[in-house]
């Protein structure tokens, strides 16, 4: 497995127009710089091998959030069968199949990139946040939302207009433990929110910040989402999960799990011991002469090499794939027996797997 550090020395020669020494550090920020651009292009040009990944989710309240690197589902698995994937206009087609609780068909369906949280407050909750890293006294959040009477929760002048929409909350650093009945601590907002946050703002960060609600009545938090350092508006897709099986399981203890196949969203790295998320180095090496010939002006060179980056990947997936066999199908013969072939990655995904 190629980490982001393992990329640089081969854009590196190409950073900053006359390439940089990595053996510096403003060397080797300069080229972790330009192996996020040369990532985010890609990324958008088409699904390459490494894009995608396996994940498992849990379902919590019908539905389930995406983490801040996955951009949407492509395959779904629920109950040990493949499930479709209703698109985000599902809920206004004219003939159906309408609203959540009567659409009636099983799977799961796209509630929209909106969502500031990984998952909902159970009930009306203060909130709290703080990073796992020392953090300066600017770092903090400003949280929107309404109150339980339906309020929008705003900070400032009580004259009107002059209100700002949500609540400025400090991030606090590493070595506050916040667990022990903090009700009057900068911890906590003043506001107690409805349901969920509408959207969060926060400052760039040292470590990763995590968003909890806080019961004063048992003084115990609840996880509503993790952000990245970096991460400054946070959002999230969402989708709702429609299903019998899941319906009779949702009562029980056993927390209820879905496997699905995932396009990978593009999160500019910070570290450089990251999995690279594109795993075929002399793609990165060709692009850094694409975006070097684009930034001189040689826009004839810029597309021979963008050419040939994308056509050298195009052709490491199809060989992937030439090694694989067709989805699982089985299909009975006169013997009574199966006939199958050896599943290829995404068998899981099958209509027919059980």
């Amino acid at each position: 497995m190629w980490t982001v550090g393992d990329m640089l020395p081969r854009v590196a020669r190409f950073a900053g127009g006359p390439g940089v020494s990595i053996e510096t550090p403003e060397g080797r920020e300069t080229a972790l710089e330009l192996y996020n651009e040369i990532t985010e292009e890609l990324l958008g040009d088409d699904a390459w091998d490494g894009a995608t990944a396996e994940a498992e989710f849990s379902i919590c309240d019908d539905c389930f959030t995406l983490p801040s690197h996955m951009e949407s589902v492509r395959a779904c698995n629920i109950g040990a069968q493949g499930r479709p994937i209703r698109p985000g206009g599902w809920r206004y087609l004219e003939q159906g199949p309408g609203l959540a609780e009567g659409w009636g068909l099983d799977g799961i369906a796209d509630m929209g990139d909106h969502f500031a949280v990984s998952r909902d407050l159970p009930r009306p909750m203060q909130l709290m946040i703080y990073s796992d890293k020392p953090e300066s006294k600017t770092a903090h959040a400003i949280i929107q939302g309404t109150t339980l009477e339906g309020m929008e929760i705003a900070r400032g002048e009580f004259a009107g207009l002059q209100r700002e929409p949500g609540e400025r909350i400090q991030i606090i650093g590493a070595g506050f433990e916040p667990y022990n009945g903090y009700q009057a601590s900068p911890l906590l907002t003043r506001a107690t929110f409805d349901r969920r946050p509408s959207m969060v703002t926060k400052s760039k960060t040292t470590g990763h910040v995590f968003l909890m609600g806080y019961d004063a009545a048992t003084v115990q938090p609840v996880w509503l989402a993790t952000y990245r350092p970096n991460e400054t508006r946070p959002s999230y897709r969402r989708y709702s999960v429609n299903h019998h099986w899941y319906k009779c399981s949702a009562s029980s203890s056993t927390p209820v799990s879905m496997f699905a196949r995932v396009d990978l969203r593009f999160v500019p790295a910070i570290h450089e011991d990251e999995r690279a998320i594109i795993q075929f180095r002399p793609a990165f090496e060709i692009y850094a002469k694409a975006l070097a010939a684009r930034r001189s002006g040689a826009f004839d060179d810029y597309q021979k090499y963008r050419n040939s980056t994308l056509a050298k990947l195009k052709r490491l997936r199809e060989k992937k794939i030439e090694t694989q066999t067709h989805l699982l199908n089985i299909s009975p013969c006169r013997t009574g027996a199966s006939i199958a072939t050896a599943p290829r990655r995404g068998w899981r995904y099958g209509g027919g797997w059980r």
